[in-house]
C-alpha cells in the first residue's frame, strides 16, 4: 500500500506492507461480491514531512475494510477470469508513541472508496492465484492530523493472493 504526496504537498508520500484476505461470493457468472480487510504495517522510511527530512521515521499501522462488487466481463467460470472491481470501506490509521511526532496521537477511521480489477489464474476447479490493483480514496477530515487525512488522498494497494474454492 502507497501513498503518494497530498496534493499540497503537506501530507508526504509514504509506503506500508499490507497483510489481509478477503471472502467473495458469485451472484452470477458475471457478477460477485466480496469483503476485504487488510492491516498495513507502518514501516521505517525517509519521510519528508513539515519541510524537514526524517530519516528512518516509522509510519502508522493501518487497518482498512472494505465492501467490493466484482464484475467478470467473461463471466467467472473459466481459467482465466479478468475482473472490475469497486466498492466503499474504511481505513483506520492507529496512533503510538514512534509515530506520536507526526501529529498522530489518536486513532483515526476515514471513509473509503476503491476501484481497480485484476486478474484470477487457475490451476485446477479448487485453486489458483489472484492479481490485483485497487486506487483507494480516502475521504479528508477536518480534525485528522496534518500527517495524513487533512486532504482527500489516493492511496495505491497493489496485491497477489492464494485463491481457494469451494
Amino acid at each position: 500500500l502507497f501513498f503518494m504526496p497530498s496534493s499540497s504537498d503537506v501530507e508526504p508520500k509514504f509506503r506500508n506492507y499490507g497483510l489481509g484476505g478477503a471472502l467473495a461470493g458469485n451472484i452470477n457468472r458475471w457478477v460477485g461480491i466480496e469483503g476485504d480487510v487488510a492491516f498495513a504495517i507502518g514501516m521505517r522510511q525517509d519521510v519528508t514531512f513539515n519541510g524537514a527530512l526524517l530519516a528512518d521515521q516509522k509510519t502508522p499501522n493501518m487497518l482498512t475494510y472494505s465492501g467490493n462488487v466484482i464484475v467478470n466481463p467473461w463471466g467467472s467460470d473459466r481459467r482465466v477470469v479478468p475482473y472490475l472491481a469497486g466498492g466503499a470501506g474504511a481505513l483506520t490509521m492507529f496512533n503510538a508513541a514512534d509515530v506520536e511526532n507526526l501529529g498522530v496521537t489518536s486513532n483515526e477511521t476515514y471513509f473509503t472508496t476503491n476501484i481497480g480489477g485484476g486478474v484470477r489464474w487457475f490451476a485446477s476447479s479448487n485453486w489458483g492465484l489472484r492479481g490485483d490493483y485497487r486506487l483507494i480514496m480516502i475521504k479528508s477530515k477536518d480534525e485528522a492530523p496534518v500527517f495524513f487525512g487533512q486532504e482527500n488522498r489516493k492511496g495505491h494497494r497493489i496485491a497477489g493472493s492464494i485463491v481457494f474454492t469451494y
